[in-house]
Parts: structure tokens; C-alpha cells; sequence
């Protein structure tokens, strides 16, 4: 059995006033949300292999651009990637950037992930981000997987899969 309350007016518990409830999730917006709730969330795809021979971080191609609606918002970024090296004694690492500033520090470096292949065979990796950031900006902002290597060659994405890097807006 189904039961249906239809009332326009609630009256306070003292009575002494009542509160109207016409149209009142038509006023809404992102500023009333309370802190801690999702805004927005944009998603980006890549199937392209980012090879690089850098020993300076260079962009690849995953990436996702967002527009905070308040510069007290986070922005919570996740992509899953796999780091491939082919050569021996070689390492290849990745890392987050916020436009062209690397926010990612791990002890001493600035990579969030690497590799370190000992043999001549091909070997991949995982690379993950949950990186929580606080941008400060209304402005729009991207977000992109750059990579190096100290030698030979590095791909990201040697497979070609259908990676994707997404950003979520939190209110702050």
C-alpha cells in the first residue's frame, strides 16, 4: 500500500509559526550546499601511448580540465595508468601536475609513482592517483599525468587502453 502526504503549510512544534514548503529545492544552488558535498564531476578519456626519452617531466595526454565554482572548493583527482620501460637498469616515473606546477611530493621527489626495470624485458606497472587538492581558484584548471625517465625509453599507456582521469569538485 502506497501512502501520499500532500500539505502546502507545517505549523511549528510551538505553534507560533509555520513554515512554507512551495518550491523550496528550486532555490537549490552549490552555495547552500553543506561543506563535504560533490558539485560536479568531469571525466576525460585517452587511448593514446605517451612515449618520452625525457629525463624532464613532460605532459602526456591524459588529462581533465574543471572549473571550481568557489575558490574554497577541493578537487579530488583519480586515474588509474600503467607505467612500461623496456630497457634494463632504467627508471620511469609519473606524476600529477595542476597546469604547470607539480603538486605531487613523495619523500625527496616529485613523482607520485615509478619503476624500476632490472632486466631487458618489457615490464609494466600500475600507476595511481587519489590526490585530494585545494586549487584556490575559480579559474579553470587541468590536471595532467606528465612522466620521465633517467634513461632509454618510457611509455605510459604502451597498450592503448581507454584511460580516463577524473576530477571531482567538493565543496569546502
Amino acid at each position: 500500500m502506497t501512502s501520499k502526504l500532500k500539505t502546502d503549510v507545517l505549523e511549528t512544534v510551538s505553534g507560533s509559526g509555520t513554515i512554507a514548503l512551495t518550491n523550496q529545492l528550486s532555490g537549490m544552488t552549490s552555495a547552500s550546499m553543506p561543506a563535504g558535498h560533490i558539485l560536479q564531476t568531469v571525466k576525460s578519456g585517452s587511448t593514446t601511448v605517451n612515449t618520452t626519452t625525457s629525463t624532464s617531466f613532460v605532459a602526456t595526454s591524459h588529462s581533465v580540465t574543471i572549473t571550481p565554482s568557489s575558490a574554497n572548493s577541493k578537487i579530488l583527482i583519480l586515474h588509474q595508468g600503467m607505467l612500461n620501460k623496456q630497457s634494463s637498469s632504467s627508471w620511469h616515473w609519473a606524476t600529477l601536475y595542476r597546469d604547470s606546477t607539480n603538486i605531487i611530493t613523495v619523500g625527496s621527489a616529485l613523482a607520485m609513482g615509478g619503476m624500476y626495470n632490472n632486466s631487458a624485458s618489457d615490464s609494466h606497472v600500475p600507476f595511481t592517483v587519489n590526490h585530494l587538492d585545494s586549487p584556490n581558484t575559480t579559474s579553470a584548471t587541468t590536471y595532467t599525468i606528465y612522466h620521465k625517465v633517467n634513461t632509454g625509453q618510457g611509455r605510459y599507456n604502451a597498450d592503448g587502453w581507454a584511460l580516463y582521469i577524473t576530477a571531482i569538485e567538493i565543496k569546502g
